[in-house]
Order: C-alpha cells, then sequence, then structure tokens
C-alpha cells in the first residue's frame, strides 16, 4: 500500500514525494521517491516530526491499534501540519468500534450489533453463539476470532487477556454471509465525495478472519451494490470529520442480500487502493491534491482486478462478446 500511493503521489507534476522506510525492508524499490531509511522508532519519530514541518501535506499510513492513527494526527496537527485525511474527532470515533456502532445505530444506518466487554461480565447469552470477538481498536483483522460456545468464550477470553485487558475487547454475532468492502474519496474541502465500486474480501477460514486481499468489482446485485454505495455516501456526508480517503467493511447476510451491514468505518487508506489504482483510468493520489472544483466522476476500466496485501495485483480482461 505505502508503495502504491507513494508512486501515484509522484507522478504528478512539480511533486516531490518523501517517505520514511524501515531498514529491515532492504533496498527501497522505487527511484523516483526519496526514502529515508530509519533503524529503530525513535528514529522514525524524529525523522516523521521534521518532514511533517517540511513537507506542503502529510499522508498517514498507521492502523488503529493503541491509538497509533490518532497520536500521527495529534502530532501533525501540532506541528502545524496539512493532514490529509479525516479530523482528529473522527478519527476517534471511528477507531472505537463500539463507539462507530453507537453512532450509526443512533443515525439509522445499518450495522452489525457492537457489545462492550467489562473484566468481570456475564459472556453472551447461550443463544447469541457464535459470536466474533474482536479488539475495540482492532485493525485488518487483528485478534478477531470466531467463539461457538461458552466453554470456547472462555477459553477466547483466556487467550485475550494475554495482550490485553478485556475490557478493550468487543462481541458482535456472526451474521453467516460474503464480505465486502468499499473506498471512499473525500475532498479535503468536504464539497465532493467519490465511492468507489465494492469490492470482495477474501479472508481465511480458520475462524481467525485473516485479510487476505481482494477481488474487485465485487459480484453483486444491482440492488445491493446500490445500497452500499448510497449508504456509505450517506455516512460520509453526515460524519462531518471525515475526508480525504475512508474504507468500509460491509457482511451481506446469506439470509438477508438486499440489507448489508456496516462492519466498521476506517479513518485512513486501506489495502484496497492497491486493486482500485489498477482498475481507474486515473491517478487516484494526485486527485486527493487537487483543486475539488475540477473534480470529474472517475473513469472505471472494465477488468477484474484481484489483490494481495504484498502488493500483489492480477487483472483480467472481460471475455468479448461475440458480434451476432
Amino acid at each position: 500500500m505505502l508503495l502504491a500511493i507513494a508512486d501515484d503521489f509522484a507522478r504528478g507534476e512539480k511533486t516531490e514525494t518523501v517517505v520514511t522506510w524501515d531498514e529491515r525492508l532492504g533496498l527501497f524499490p522505487l527511484s523516483n521517491i526519496d526514502a529515508r531509511v530509519v533503524s529503530s522508532p525513535a528514529e522514525e519519530q524524529a525523522l516523521f516530526r521534521q518532514l511533517v514541518q517540511w513537507a506542503d501535506a502529510t499522508l498517514v499510513i498507521a492502523p488503529e491499534l493503541d491509538a497509533a492513527l490518532t497520536e500521527r494526527r495529534r502530532q501533525v496537527d501540532a506541528l502545524g501540519g496539512r493532514y490529509l485525511g479525516p479530523d482528529l474527532d473522527a478519527i476517534r470515533l471511528c477507531s472505537d468500534k463500539l463507539a462507530t456502532c453507537q453512532w450509526l445505530e443512533q443515525n439509522n444506518f445499518p450495522t452489525v450489533p457492537t457489545h462492550a466487554l467489562s473484566m468481570e461480565g456475564p459472556p453472551p447469552p447461550p443463544e447469541a453463539f457464535p459470536v466474533v470477538l474482536k479488539r475495540r481498536d482492532g485493525a485488518g483483522s487483528q485478534g478477531m476470532q470466531l467463539v461457538s460456545n461458552e466453554t470456547e468464550w472462555t477459553l477466547a477470553l483466556q487467550d485475550a487477556s494475554q495482550t490485553g485487558p478485556l475490557d478493550r475487547l468487543v462481541w458482535q454475532p456472526f451474521i453467516s454471509g460474503r464480505s465486502v468492502s468499499c473506498l471512499v474519496l473525500i475532498a479535503m474541502d468536504r464539497s465532493q465525495l467519490e465511492v468507489f465500486p465494492p469490492a470482495d474480501q477474501r479472508l481465511t477460514e480458520d475462524r481467525r478472519f485473516s485479510y487476505q486481499g481482494g477481488r474487485l468489482p465485487a459480484e453483486l446485485f444491482d440492488a445491493t451494490r446500490g445500497v452500499i454505495i448510497q449508504t456509505a455516501r450517506r455516512v460520509c456526508e453526515d460524519l462531518s470529520g471525515l475526508r480525504g480517503f475512508v474504507g468500509f467493511d460491509w457482511i451481506v447476510p446469506e439470509s438477508e442480500p438486499a440489507h448489508p451491514l456496516i462492519v466498521d468505518v476506517n479513518p485512513r487508506l486501506t489495502t484496497s487502493y492497491i486493486g482500485y489504482r489498477a482498475l481507474a483510468r486515473e491517478n487516484l493520489a494526485r486527485r486527493l491534491l487537487a483543486d475539488s472544483s475540477q473534480w470529474e466522476t472517475i473513469r472505471w476500466g472494465d477488468s477484474i482486478v484481484a489483490f494481495r496485501p504484498d502488493g500483489t495485483v492480477a487483472v483480467t480482461r472481460p471475455p468479448q462478446r461475440e458480434e451476432q
């Protein structure tokens, strides 16, 4: 994802793109980008602060975990930088799965019910199983697991307690269906927004739901696709602090495919950008820097794009129809 977005920024005229790069990753593979190599978290933090003050704009790639994204946003504000992404309050809200669910429910958006855990609280009622246990600030399926009954629940909590307090966890009912995502690009002045075509997500089937990439555009009924696009648009319009790239995760219930549910609102660029840039007939990153009054509807190709988190992309052309 870093290489994809950095390469797209660098392709613009009169733009110098600078990134930080962990020395453990080896040589930086792109020659058109100024990669500043760091050898420790402390060195990266110091360099980040310098670059924020030097740059005209900063885009942060960081997870919601342990308030990492929130803290970077706060640093950019404190240093007087221009942050290409949501406001601090919007990041705080969307980084908290329980708070996000409550906001969505209060504003009548379809979402998966989300329940808090307490250190001494009871397990979900027997009729609630199976459930999905996850971190309240989770990102990328980290810490997720499927729990089928009270015995598994006890074991899951014992496992989860090794990595943090239980009150940082939430549980949701398991809903059988398809995992789908979409990315939204919102102008920094919020005057325009574009919802990208929904994408299928590939998750492992080992009860951990590890993210393996996706395929786009997703094969959905037109009605389902329309609900996803319109609902994502309304959420972005109503949640006033959202700007830049925002990702949505959905579940399309097997029993009610016409009623997709929001699972997460990700206040950041998501891995799916790797696939979208291959499908788009324009530079998506450059649009974020452009005058929003000059935006036109994004032109998408008619190919099928499969992508993986490591940046691997496979583009398949649709079969040509034979002329009658």
